[in-house]
């Protein structure tokens, strides 16, 4: 049985992390899982920790509320998916973020958000992804961020594939964002704060289709992206 305490990492779970094509996205989940059914008896955040090495996720990792993920520091903890310029690679984000409607394990299908301004919410919130070097070798977004609150990424260099005029196969380049907002009239990412972040070869660094609003940036160094912030599009309320 896997231990789940403070220094419970993704190794407890299967994780190898040798850089050898070895799939450790399902182990990850695992964590991500067991650890969150724990924060739903305790109502506490709850910590995983990545050892340095190098995991490959050949699936979309999700990630529920009230989670810290924490890497040994930027180029020691690097996590990297597999090569897809495919048109349906847009589809596989590298991480999704699900409400608290989520059963661990099942994270589709979520019913309507309680907005974490309400005592009983159940929105995303109080995350935390930190200390570690992220490679979407897909075309996708890094991180899908529905309905986010209250979190934080830091310490954080994040790669990607997008260079102006490149041949980029049958994938649509618009879809290779770091940070996909997406928020709603009734729950919008909000208050989330975004420090020393390094990102390199996206479309877009930010892109808000919908409601975001009171979140914070500071020391976000890009290099080599069509537009770095893309707010308000689409939008029921205001982006900020």
């Amino acid at each position: 049985e896997a231990k789940l305490d403070a220094n419970t990492t993704v190794y407890d779970f299967g994780a190898v992390g040798d850089g050898l094509g070895t799939d450790d996205a399902p182990a990850f989940q695992a964590a991500i899982d067991a650890l969150y059914l724990r924060s739903l008896v305790s109502k506490e955040k709850v910590t995983l920790k990545v050892p340095a090495g190098e995991y490959i996720l050949r699936s979309t990792i999700y990630i529920p509320p009230l989670l810290n993920i924490v890497g040994d520091g930027i180029g020691k903890t690097i996590l990297y998916t597999e090569d897809d310029s495919s048109a349906n690679a847009y589809l596989k984000p590298m991480f999704e973020f699900a409400n608290g409607n989520a059963q661990p394990g099942v994270y589709t299908g979520l019913t309507q958000t309680v907005p974490v301004t309400s005592s009983d919410t159940t929105q995303v919130r109080n995350n935390n992804i930190s200390g570690m070097t992220l490679r979407n070798n897909r075309f996708s977004a890094v991180f899908k961020m529905r309905e986010v609150a209250r979190s934080n990424f830091s310490d954080l260099k994040i790669e990607g594939l997008w260079t102006f005029g490149a041949d980029f196969g049958d994938a649509d380049e618009s879809f290779h964002n770091v940070f996909e907002m997406i928020g709603t009239g009734n729950a919008q990412c909000i208050e989330n704060t975004f420090e020393n972040i390094d990102c390199d070869n996206f479309y877009n660094i930010v892109k808000a289709d919908h409601d975001a609003n009171k979140n914070k940036w500071s020391r976000i160094n890009i290099s080599i992206c069509w537009q770095a912030f893309v707010m308000g599009v689409g939008s029921l309320n205001s982006a900020n």
